[in-house]
């Protein structure tokens, strides 16, 4: 279930579905429970999300977008998702210590190498 909080009024509306049907709103298909979620301030800023490798973009002008798929699997209990708030990208340390950055500016996803960091779960 997609949504966003209007502030001014304290409610939510719903403005997708994702796991569920209905209501004549966009779909996402995504499964229900293992979906990740993080914000970019790039071009007017965005909210990115997804799961598994599918990963969608929440823009500032209320519209939403397919984005590159991930190379590496998109999960809560798979991956570490983390904005670079100077860089501007997107940091992904995944499974099989795989490390990615997603640019969003450019809908582009590149593999980090470097040392090697702690598995996420043993």
């Amino acid at each position: 279930m997609g949504g966003e909080l209007i502030l001014l009024s304290v409610q939510w509306t719903k403005i997708a579905n994702t796991a569920e049907t209905g209501g004549g709103l966009q779909q996402f298909p995504m499964q229900a429970y293992q979906n990740v979620a993080t914000y970019t301030p790039v071009g007017g800023g965005a909210i990115l999300f997804g799961g598994q490798t599918v990963w969608y973009a929440y823009k500032a002008n209320r519209t939403f977008a397919t984005m590159a798929s991930a190379p590496l699997t998109l999960r809560v209990t798979q991956a570490l998702i983390v904005p670079d708030p100077v860089g501007g990208k997107i940091i992904v340390h995944g499974d099989n210590n795989v490390m990615y950055d997603y640019n969003y500016a450019t809908n582009t996803w590149t593999a980090k190498s470097g040392p090697t960091a702690p598995p996420l779960s043993t």
